[in-house]
């Protein structure tokens, strides 16, 4: 879901009537609410797990039968009794919809002594709330909560946003270096098989010389829509650096790898950038059995994708015999 407009930033910033009203809330309950969604804040590692404990620590401190939370249209958690209202209401408005026109919480709709509440912050829809309450007079902690969490949301979002692009080629759009790296760590950490496929674009220098480095960056980006297309599930390509990409392939043999290396390479040859023909070149090594660690299969795939090179282009090289690391 994306912006909502300016209709109602209540939920992000509390209105001076909002912070007057919350004097009537005993103080020991909203102490009780504000260090239960402040422990939720520091404890938690992504949104995700922001939006469990914070609901865990709405149903205490309200307290709750059910509260439930929703990271844009994304049911994330849920605690308590009963279902959680559906967040978008088939032939009719959303319940987001219709409380941002009202420009506060919504109550029933179907889910009797539910209320439901968008979170809104700097102008940015970034979730919804619903709780059923057990005291009727909970309604002042409630917007409360809606204005803590709205701010919590977003701070994960924007964050999980810069992580996220950290970890991305800003041209391709794959995973970067450092991403893949630490997703082979963690794969050979597993214990089970695994396998590296080194790709390597066949004469790229042509792309930048005869048709401009715009050719080239285009050979780049539809190189790296063929290997997302190729790629079996569970596996990742990444732009290894200049015109090498590379995929890890968790659970593949090395025979597995090749097949897959295979494939990759013909999804690649029906590419093309500047009215040229895009081919490539792969190397593939798996572990435990042409490598002991990461460093290893990357020197043998690499190796082997020369030999490809050496070989005419365009073509699938294993490792290259007696050659182990």
């Amino acid at each position: 879901m994306t912006d909502r407009g300016n209709r109602n930033d209540s939920s992000c910033k509390k209105s001076e009537a909002s912070a007057l009203s919350l004097q009537a809330v005993p103080p020991e309950q909203a102490l009780r609410l504000h260090r239960g969604l402040a422990f939720a804040l520091a404890e938690s590692a992504s949104a995700q797990a922001y939006a469990l404990a914070a609901a865990h620590a709405l149903q205490a401190s309200l307290p709750a039968a059910h509260a439930a939370l929703w990271i844009e249209d994304r049911l994330a958690a849920k605690v308590g009794e009963g279902a959680a209202p559906p967040i978008l209401r088939p032939g009719g408005r959303s319940l987001v919809e219709r409380a941002m026109r009202l420009g506060h919480g919504l109550q029933g709709h179907g889910y009797p002594a539910i209320e439901a509440w968008p979170l809104v912050c700097r102008s940015r829809f970034v979730g919804m709330l619903s709780v059923r309450p057990k005291s009727a007079d909970s309604a002042l902690l409630i917007q409360e909560a809606a204005s803590i969490l709205a701010a919590g949301l977003l701070l994960f979002g924007d964050s999980d946003r810069m992580a996220d692009h950290s970890r991305r080629d800003s041209l391709t759009g794959l995973p970067n270096h450092a991403a893949m790296r630490a997703f082979l760590d963690r794969t050979l950490a597993q214990g089970e098989p695994a396998a590296v496929v080194m790709i390597d674009v066949d004469h790229f220098r042509r792309f930048n010389e005869e048709h401009g480095h715009e050719a080239g960056d285009e050979a780049l980006r539809q190189t790296a829509l063929a290997l997302r297309l190729a790629l079996p599930s569970g596996a990742l390509a990444a732009r290894y650096g200049g015109e090498e990409f590379a995929m890890i392939l968790p659970g593949h043999t090395l025979e597995q790898a090749l097949e897959a290396a295979e494939r990759t390479r013909v999804a690649i040859s029906r590419a093309s950038a500047a009215g040229l023909n895009i081919t490539a070149s792969l190397g593939a090594a798996a572990w435990p059995d042409s490598a002991l660690d990461a460093l290893g299969l990357f020197r043998v795939a690499d190796e082997a994708l020369y030999a490809a090179k050496r070989a005419g282009r365009n073509r699938v090289c294993g490792p290259i015999q007696g050659k182990a690391a």
